[in-house]
């Protein structure tokens, strides 16, 4: 039988779980009396485990962000060679709820800064395992390369419906996205674009502070 301590965690379970899957999917304006109809509780159960409605917004942060580093740290550098780390979550239903709760935050006045950077010292960290490991190919600007990769993750993302087919169920919605851009990532960033190094040598000749060619 449980005890009462087990039900109340389970109930503060419930309703982050609730809130997460409710703000990833409208937005953070969604109420606090939509998040506790949804969690089969009531506003003052809601308000009674998390305070207000910024409390259980700041628990949610910490949560998702913690979830999201445990699950990529167990990623080995084989995966983490192949796209953002959040864009391999992504791929797993499992993670579908936190995926879009982090796609909300990033865009929020509130948590933009915070979830940005948390996504890029990760990506960063990965990238540097996955070097270590002669599975990436190491770089003059790590900071950089980890930014630009979570861009290209989030631009993704957040343009979903603009690259996945017409008609996609939105729970579907980045599964689709993933499939059709694998391929072409990979391609690029296994094999490059360009066939030779005279635009970046170019870049580098004349970019301030850098020291011309020999």
């Amino acid at each position: 039988m449980r005890s009462a301590d087990d039900a109340d965690l389970t109930a503060r379970a419930r309703i982050r779980d609730t809130a997460i899957r409710r703000w990833g999917t409208d937005g953070f304006g969604a109420s606090v009396r939509g998040i506790a109809a949804d969690a089969g509780v009531s506003p003052a159960l809601l308000l009674h485990h998390w305070g207000s409605k910024d409390g259980l917004r700041q628990a949610c942060d910490e949560y998702v962000l913690d979830r999201f580093a445990r699950e990529t740290d167990r990623m080995t550098a084989q995966e983490l060679a192949t796209a953002s780390a959040w864009a391999i979550l992504d791929r797993d239903p499992e993670f579908a709820p936190l995926a879009a709760y982090v796609r909300r935050a990033v865009t929020d006045e509130r948590s933009a800064g915070r979830f940005w950077t948390a996504l890029v010292d990760d990506t960063r960290r990965w990238l540097q395992q996955a070097t270590a490991a002669g599975r990436v190919l190491p770089t003059r600007d790590e900071e950089t390369r980890a930014e630009l990769l979570v861009v290209l993750s989030l631009g993704a993302q957040l343009l979903a419906h603009h690259l996945a087919p017409p008609g996609t169920p939105a729970d579907r919605l980045l599964a689709a996205v993933s499939e059709r851009v694998t391929g072409p990532a990979l391609e690029l960033f296994t094999h490059g674009l360009f066939t030779d190094d005279r635009l970046l040598q170019a870049y580098l000749d004349h970019r301030p502070g850098e020291e011309p060619r020999p």
